[in-house]
């Protein structure tokens, strides 16, 4: 920010020197802002799903579908179960949860995978290992730099907080040799209660892939 005498207010120097910014950089700025509004939408579809007692003991494909009805209500186009990239065997075609588009320009943005968990032990670890490693690799051909990973869980309310915990130490680690752990940060506008949002950044082979983790408990 600089001060103008001429104004006399302070003014933003990338409003000013906004007209010489470099394509890559416009781009990058583009793509924060979509990110950034996408997440604000789809932070205010899983609390409606969160406060609606219908879906506390639906399947994970109702959740998604719930999801995906209220994201195009907001003007995005959703594709579920969608034939996009290779299964985790790398033998036939992935079967991801939505890929999110952008309606006007015809463009994909991102992909949104889902799972449920009932608790965080061993097997829970490894299954949310397993549809991140997916999420990043197996179903990202095109190579989508932020991903949404959303874990619907029916944790009890007196574990949701130390649970939370050990599920963000998890992921804020190496996936395998091929993606490795680089930074971390918490959206903390979208955190309360019974619900977190942990931004994790991957590193693939010198290109850093943004993974946002969302926990939202669904349960009475």
């Amino acid at each position: 920010m600089i001060y103008s005498g001429v104004f006399k207010q302070l003014i933003n120097i990338d409003d000013i020197l906004g007209i010489i910014k470099s394509p890559d950089k416009l781009i990058d700025d583009d793509l924060n802002s979509q990110v950034a509004a996408l997440l604000d939408s789809l932070m205010i579809a899983l609390g409606k799903l969160q406060g609606n007692s219908g879906f506390y003991d639906a399947d994970e494909n109702k959740c998604n579908s719930f999801i995906r009805d209220l994201l195009e209500m907001r003007g995005y186009s959703c594709k579920d179960q969608t034939l996009h990239g290779t299964s985790a065997t790398g033998r036939s075609d992935g079967e991801l949860d939505i890929l999110i588009c952008d309606k006007d320009r015809d463009a994909d943005i991102t992909i949104y995978e889902a799972l449920k968990l009932k608790g965080f032990g061993k097997a829970e670890q490894q299954y949310l290992l397993n549809h991140l490693r997916k999420l990043i690799d197996n179903y990202n051909p095109k190579g989508f730099s932020h991903l949404f990973l959303v874990s619907y869980v029916s944790w009890s309310k007196d574990k949701f907080n130390d649970l939370a915990y050990e599920y963000g130490k998890y992921v804020m680690r190496d996936v395998d040799s091929k993606f490795v752990y680089r930074k971390s940060e918490f959206a903390d506008s979208y955190n309360n209660n019974y619900t977190r949002c942990l931004k994790v950044g991957y590193d693939c082979g010198g290109i850093i892939i943004n993974v946002y983790h969302i926990i939202v408990r669904v349960a009475n």
